[in-house]
Formats: structure tokens, C-alpha cells, sequence
């Protein structure tokens, strides 16, 4: 039988979260309050829950110690919510706005403001431990402004985007490649070029459909060499070294 979960905000009563089953049935169905939070564990939960392994994940717009959002985690079945971590307004950014991903048992999110420049920061929580990692503090010159919209996770990378902020200052598309722990954060433009270099785009022959793409692209792509166009096909797989490195960004 699947289930269907909630946020649900009111500013003059409160905010809670909400259970609404079963999904053949939503219209006839009874609501049941999971949670209500009470400031000091978040308040208006703008964003949506993620469910992982019996748990509901969530982030919390305001609230906390410092009323300055929220990481929480829910226990379906009994209803105990856990704070992972109270942000603070500082370094560690403020007011998550945006649905968290979870990748490999790590949470992955990014607040609206605060960071070291107050432009917003992307971030990860461990919820076991409830550390939380600034990845990224956004508004370091053209590596965008208020991180709005929720990452999404494609085979190991993370994507979203910025509200304001790049080149151009109409905002960024950025990305963090959670194998080698190494982002990259481009604009449209950056990003059409680097799709053309990884799939080897020949763009006087697009029409004759002349696209070619070679076997351990992704690879190539986030770790090798730029080599547009190879006398003949190499591995390009990470070295230890680079599997281990240090989150480093690049613009």
C-alpha cells in the first residue's frame, strides 16, 4: 500500500507535518498529524521530505537555536524527530530552503543566505552524526547567489542552480561530482561547451549527425585530460589520489 507525505505550514497556528493514505483512496482518506514543530526544533518546513530507509528527511526554513533553520530527521513509524543540525546564520548558512538529497547515506542541500560571503552555501549532513560540511559558500565572484532550487543527483553528480549571480549576474548552473569530490560551477554558455567536449560534437557536421561518444566518457569528462578529439582510446579512470582528494571548486 503506498503512502503519501506532506509539509504543511500555517503561519497563525503552526506548522506540522502531515500523513495522508492510502494513495487509492487520498480523497476519502483521514489526516493524521505525524509532528508539530515547536520553533525549537524548525519552523516553516518550506521544503518536501525525502524517505530513506524508514526515515523522513527534511530541512526546516526557520527555527532552532539560532532561528535560522533546520536538518531534521523523523522516524515514520513513531513519530520522534531528531535535529540534525541548527544553523547557525554564520559560515554555516542560513535559511534552507530547498528539499535535501540524500546520496550514499549523505544528505546534500543548500541554504538560501549566509556562508562566508552571505550569498549561500551548499552543504552536506551526515545523519548519523548530524555533522554538517559547508561544500561551497557561494558569492566568491562569478560562482553565483542564492542557491534556491533543490539538487538532483545524476549518477553520482549533483546539479542545481542560482538564483542570481555568474558571469552575467542572471545566475549559474553548478554541479559537484560527489566521486572525486570535485566541483564545478558554469554558466550556460561553459556548460554547452563542456557537453560538446565530452561527447566529441563536431559542430560543422551536426547535421550529418557526426556525434561521437567513446567508452569511459563520464570519466574523461569529470577527471581526464581535455583531449578533444584522441589519436586513439585511453582509460581515463581516477586515480587513488584523485578519488581521495579534497572537495575543491573550480570556475
Amino acid at each position: 500500500m503506498k503512502h503519501f507525505f506532506f509539509s504543511l505550514c500555517t503561519s497563525a497556528v503552526g506548522c506540522a507535518l502531515v500523513l495522508q493514505f492510502p494513495a487509492t483512496a487520498i480523497a476519502g482518506s483521514k489526516e493524521t498529524v505525524i509532528y508539530s514543530f515547536d520553533n525549537t526544533s524548525g519552523a516553516s518546513p518550506y521544503a518536501g521530505l525525502i524517505y530513506v530507509k524508514g526515515t523522513l528527511y527534511g530541512a526546516a526554513l526557520a527555527g532552532g537555536a539560532s532561528g535560522d533553520g533546520t536538518v531534521f530527521a523523523l522516524v515514520r513509524k513513531t513519530g520522534a524527530e531528531t535535529v540534525l543540525h541548527s544553523f547557525g546564520g554564520g559560515t554555516d548558512g542560513k535559511l534552507p530552503r530547498a528539499t535535501l538529497t540524500a546520496v550514499k547515506s549523505t544528505l546534500y542541500g543548500t541554504t538560501l543566505e549566509g556562508g562566508a560571503n552571505g550569498y549561500g552555501t551548499f552543504f552536506s549532513v551526515d545523519p548519523g552524526t548530524g555533522v554538517e560540511t559547508v561544500l561551497h559558500a557561494f558569492g566568491s565572484g562569478t560562482d553565483g547567489e542564492y542557491p534556491v532550487a533543490s539538487l538532483i543527483d545524476v549518477k553520482g553528480t549533483l546539479y542545481s542552480t542560482t538564483l542570481n549571480g555568474g558571469a552575467d549576474g542572471d545566475g549559474t548552473i553548478f554541479c559537484q561530482v560527489e566521486r572525486e569530490h570535485r566541483a564545478v560551477i558554469m554558466g550556460a554558455a561553459e556548460l554547452r561547451r563542456a557537453i560538446e567536449r565530452a561527447f566529441h560534437i563536431d559542430q560543422t557536421r551536426i547535421g550529418n549527425g557526426a556525434i561521437r561518444t567513446a567508452k569511459g566518457m563520464e570519466h574523461r569528462f569529470r577527471a581526464g585530460p581535455r583531449i578533444d578529439r584522441p589519436a586513439r582510446r585511453r582509460s581515463f579512470i581516477p586515480s587513488p589520489a584523485a578519488r581521495t582528494a579534497s572537495t575543491r571548486w573550480t570556475v
